[in-house]
């Protein structure tokens, strides 16, 4: 299966939902041609489902459903000048160290 699969069997298991799957497919646009045709429906990325006509999109508020994603590539490190720039993007700022967090550090003047 997919990411979403195994979230969705944790999360079925969690909340004791039984859930009756008598199929699965992993192409997203298949997933929602189904639903659009009346066989079933599908846990899919909410920006995805807003864009596809047809299908009615409910938000799942609870619980969250997350799961991580990695960037993966043939070389360690960025292997050109734009990898470099989506890696800069993607990565979190670092941590603010806690003698800089003081009023000059945030531009405020002393006093």
């Amino acid at each position: 299966g997919t990411a979403v699969t195994g979230i969705v069997h944790r999360v079925s298991g969690q909340l004791g939902l039984h859930r009756r799957m008598v199929g699965q497919v992993s192409q997203l646009d298949l997933q929602l041609a189904l639903v659009r045709n009346g066989f079933g429906l599908a846990i899919v990325q909410g920006t995805l489902a807003e864009s596809a006509p047809g299908v009615a999109v409910a938000e799942l508020v609870e619980p969250r459903l997350r799961w991580s994603v990695s960037l993966a590539s043939r070389v360690p490190g960025p292997a050109n000048p734009a990898a470099a720039a989506l890696l800069t993007h993607l990565s979190p700022p670092p941590p603010v160290p806690a003698t800089a967090a003081g009023p000059r550090a945030s531009g405020i003047p002393p006093g």
